[in-house]
């Protein structure tokens, strides 16, 4: 994958861009232990940057909710509804 952000969402001042034009939950996950990165980021309502394990963060420097996708595909095949 390259470096390349691609707007996706345009509408005033909000938008939306995604690294070669893959959004942040089509794009493979990342190994587990790894350093977030910005897949998705964008302006609505707020900056926000989405790494594709599913962390979110205001600035881009410090990330929350790491390997929340992980974590939810891992309930999901164990049937789990959460």
């Amino acid at each position: 994958m390259g470096d390349r952000f691609v707007i996706s969402f345009a509408a005033g001042a909000e938008y939306s861009e995604d690294r070669d034009g893959v959004n942040w939950f089509d794009a493979p996950l990342p190994r587990r232990w790894h350093r977030c990165r910005a897949q998705s980021r964008g302006n609505l309502g707020g900056h926000v940057y989405r790494c594709a394990c599913g962390a979110i963060s205001p600035d881009g420097k410090y990330w929350l909710e790491r390997n929340s996708r992980r974590a939810a595909r891992i309930a999901e095949s164990k049937g789990d509804e959460t």
